[in-house]
């Protein structure tokens, strides 16, 4: 085998090894070529729910967007899980976790604020007013994805 010919297997088959490398890896970071963007290393995604504090018949109650009453939310572990509350009724309500401490703080009539939800395990937490606690309750289950 002549020079040119060894030269050519010794450099080429380390490059295709290395460029087939490169690819795979920046495959698998959905496109982008950063240390920080491998998928094993991604934070999860955050959850916005916009949901209302109402007055139906007598009781504040939390409003979904579908219009469900004192829902149950669902996230995953170490997902941030924020509801951001519009106090649409004429009373000041505080939602808070007890689970994880996560407040509100008071929620004034026409007032918006959120609070933020972020769990390590699979649990079933609960939310409820400060306020009024018989009247907005429900639970946050934290499950993993199946």
């Amino acid at each position: 085998m002549n020079k040119l010919g060894w030269g050519i297997i010794v450099t080429g088959i380390p490059l295709a090894i290395a460029i087939g490398a490169v690819i795979a890896w920046y495959g698998s970071t959905g496109g982008i070529l950063s240390p920080t963007s491998r998928p094993d290393s991604q934070t999860p995604p955050e959850t916005v729910i916009p949901v209302t504090i109402e007055t139906q018949g007598g009781r504040d109650v939390l409003v979904n967007p579908s219009g469900r009453v004192n829902p149950n939310f669902a996230s995953l572990p170490y997902a941030t899980l924020t509801l951001q509350i519009t106090n649409k009724a004429t009373k000041t309500h505080n939602i808070m976790v007890p689970e994880t401490g996560a407040s509100t703080g008071p929620i004034a009539p026409g007032e918006t604020k959120s609070v933020s939800i972020v769990y390590d395990t699979v649990a079933d937490l609960s939310y409820q007013s400060a306020n009024a606690p018989d009247q907005i309750h429900g639970k946050i289950v934290i499950r993993k994805q199946a």
